[in-house]
């Protein structure tokens, strides 16, 4: 998930989602990514698109979720 967030991309951070256009629809939200968190297994990384930012939140939390292909 972290290697989709475009922070150069037109309106991030002000509005507009903090993603390469070509992914569009994106709400300009907190996406689920599929990585449980290391130390704690109630923790998983989630990916902010309004802003890029990356963090981990407690998986009982109602966040979008997007499909996404790793490693070609």
């Amino acid at each position: 998930m972290k290697t989709i967030v475009d922070l150069s991309a037109t309106g991030c951070g002000t509005g507009s989602p903090c993603i390469n256009p070509i992914f569009a629809p994106t709400v300009p939200d907190y996406y689920w990514s599929a990585t449980t968190h290391a130390l704690n297994p109630y923790f998983a990384w989630f990916v902010y698109f309004f802003d890029g930012y990356v963090y981990y939140y407690g998986k009982d939390f109602d966040l979008y979720v997007r499909a996404v292909r790793g490693g070609l």
